[in-house]
């Protein structure tokens, strides 16, 4: 193996020749140095130790220990002390070390990119209800008008007395017109006279035709339209995760217990001062309480996102989104949630705005109350049956944009490296 060290300078040579020859130099003073073979022990016994003191303000008890375990585990520091409350690394380690050391952790703490993120979400959910036709009575029926006038003068043959001795009901006046008399002043209510639409037939053949509804035409239209924008703004560092949340905490029972005595193993007989203690047990059983265990769901909106901004500037996005409310229904009295989770990654440059997410959910529903057959016939629809028809859409838009707002800085850890390119022809 050659090395050409030409035009190399006592720098750039030194370092190469100590490592071709697994050498080290420790400075005895200006003008000396003592070369010795590089082994674990002679660096331990040779190499000089400097102590330094790094300051950190600002940083949580949780980075400080991050620190000191990466400062004892990455370059192999014996001597590290942390000083939370003050926010300092204490270091004993040669000087190399301690410069590299500082390289890193000025790289960790204010080489750190940061980005904002703008999302703007929109809800639109839009229900439309035509009730259009004719609502015709679906069953008839029919009674004897003298039997139902005799039956309601029987049924009530006080009060009928009572309209005869002041006057209001002439003596010796029929069955049905005392029992039209009675319902007319409201003393009595009769559900057979205000079902009924006609009657035919005379003297005691006379018949009413009851029906269970009167004819009516419908022509109604319900609509409603709900439009929602959130506009969020998230700012959060390099490759770090922020969770956003708008909604409620939503109470839901999901199980329940007693707390209660029993007393299947006391004996019959046991007493307290007299008293039977199943007595006193059952006493106590009664008193139980029941105990809910609840669990409490986040409804509404849930954001997580974690950016990584890339060497060429673009900002690598994942993104977490959580929608979920009351769905109003229940199953065993536990509500039922309606919920809609999207995940994605996605990259884009500073300033650019990707459509995220594109929901549509569309339904409708129609019913139909008239005739059999009749009312299944081209035209004859609106005329001899009910038509109610719903519609409900609801659409869902995810805007992200996400924005630099502090760009990591272009000091590097560790020596740089020079690298020989080809010179373009030409």
């Amino acid at each position: 193996m050659r090395f050409d060290l030409d035009d190399s300078t006592y720098q750039q040579s030194i370092p190469v020749l100590l490592n071709i020859t697994h050498l080290f130099a420790v400075p005895l003073d200006a003008k000396s140095v003592f070369i010795a073979k590089d082994t674990v022990d002679n660096r331990q016994r040779l190499e000089r130790q400097l102590q330094e003191t790094i300051y950190i303000p600002g940083m949580t008890n949780e980075d400080m220990d991050s620190f000191g375990t990466l400062v004892k585990n990455i370059f192999d520091v014996k001597e590290v002390a942390v000083g939370k409350a003050s926010g300092t690394l204490v270091l004993r380690a040669p000087q190399e070390t301690l410069t590299y050391i500082n390289l890193t952790l000025a790289d960790l703490i204010d080489g750190g990119s940061e980005v904002m993120i703008d999302l703007q979400l929109y809800s639109v959910n839009t229900t439309n209800q035509r009730n259009i036709g004719a609502q015709l009575p679906q069953q008839v029926g029919i009674y004897n008008v003298a039997s139902a006038a005799q039956s309601i003068v029987s049924s009530n043959q006080s009060l009928v007395n009572q309209a005869i001795a002041q006057g209001l009901v002439p003596a010796g006046s029929s069955n049905i017109v005392i029992a039209l008399a009675l319902i007319a002043s409201g003393l009595v209510q009769s559900t057979l006279l205000s079902n009924t639409v006609g009657f035919f037939g005379g003297g005691l053949t006379q018949t009413g035709v009851t029906t269970n509804q009167f004819a009516a035409f419908n022509l109604s239209l319900t609509s409603s339209d709900t439009r929602a924008l959130n506009d969020i703004q998230i700012r959060v560092g390099d490759r770090q995760s922020a969770t956003f949340r708008v909604g409620e905490r939503y109470p839901i029972t999901t199980a329940t217990y007693s707390s209660g005595i029993s007393n299947s193993s006391v004996p019959s007989n046991a007493t307290i001062n007299g008293v039977s203690v199943s007595s006193l047990l059952n006493s106590a059983a009664g008193t139980s309480a029941t105990i809910p265990q609840i669990q409490y769901e986040d409804l509404g909106l849930t954001l997580k996102a974690t950016p990584t901004v890339q060497k060429s500037g673009a900002i690598k996005m994942h993104i977490d989104l959580k929608i979920e409310a009351l769905s109003g229904g229940t199953v065993n009295n536990i509500p039922i949630l309606n919920s809609q989770q999207f995940a994605s990654d996605v990259t884009l440059d500073d300033g650019d705005t990707a459509l995220m997410v594109s929901s549509l959910a569309k339904s409708e529903t129609a019913s139909i109350n008239g005739y059999p057959v009749l009312s299944e016939l081209p035209g004859f629809q609106t005329v001899t049956a009910d038509r109610v028809t719903d519609t409900s859409s609801s659409d869902l838009l995810l805007l992200l944009t996400p924005h630099i707002t502090r760009r990591r800085s272009n000091l590097t850890v560790g020596p740089r490296i020079a690298i020989n390119l080809p010179e373009p022809p030409g």
